[in-house]
């Protein structure tokens, strides 16, 4: 086995083992490791160029779970800031990427909340289709979030479900 095969293996273990990391972490059970591990995320984020699917689909069940894990009211609205925030601060090369597992997770999560959370994953949605619409102004996902806000209390299932399944 020569040297170089040896490295390449070495930086795929060091990036499997981040990666399990990353998930226990985000799904920690205290609140202060959750809060310090987005915010070390948002960093090493801004320097990857190359995640693959995978990863990316990794890193959001981990954030899924974070969120998930989040209790009152103002705690969830800040972690969803800090979390839509997530999608502005990936490398410009890997923020399709990041978007699109945002959503894969999204649909793929959506039918295990229950009713008790379903509000603050709301919320997460709508915070995260502003920072995806922010920068790049695209009307369809504007209007999305228009209508999201005006019938913030009435909105169902499949207006999200539409515009998830619209933008994969």
């Amino acid at each position: 086995v020569s040297t170089q095969s040896t490295g390449t293996a070495r930086t795929r273990s060091m990036s499997t083992e981040k990666q399990l990391t990353w998930g226990k972490k985000l799904a920690h059970n205290e609140k202060k490791v959750r809060d310090k591990t987005v915010k070390v995320l948002r960093t090493w984020l801004g320097k990857q160029r190359d995640l693959s699917d995978l990863d990316v689909l990794k890193l959001w069940k981990g954030l899924f779970y974070c969120f998930w894990m989040s209790d009152k009211r103002p705690v969830q609205r800040e972690l969803a800031q800090n979390i839509a925030g997530l999608i502005q601060s990936a490398h410009p090369e890997c923020q399709a990427c990041f978007v699109k597992g945002f959503f894969a997770t999204m649909v793929r999560e959506w039918g295990g909340i229950d009713r008790l959370r379903l509000d603050k994953f709301y919320m997460l949605v709508e915070l995260s289709l502003i920072h995806i619409s922010e920068p790049t102004r695209l009307l369809s996902i504007s209007y999305a979030v228009f209508c999201l806000k005006k019938k913030k209390n009435t909105i169902h299932k499949t207006i999200i479900y539409d515009m998830i399944y619209k933008y994969m």
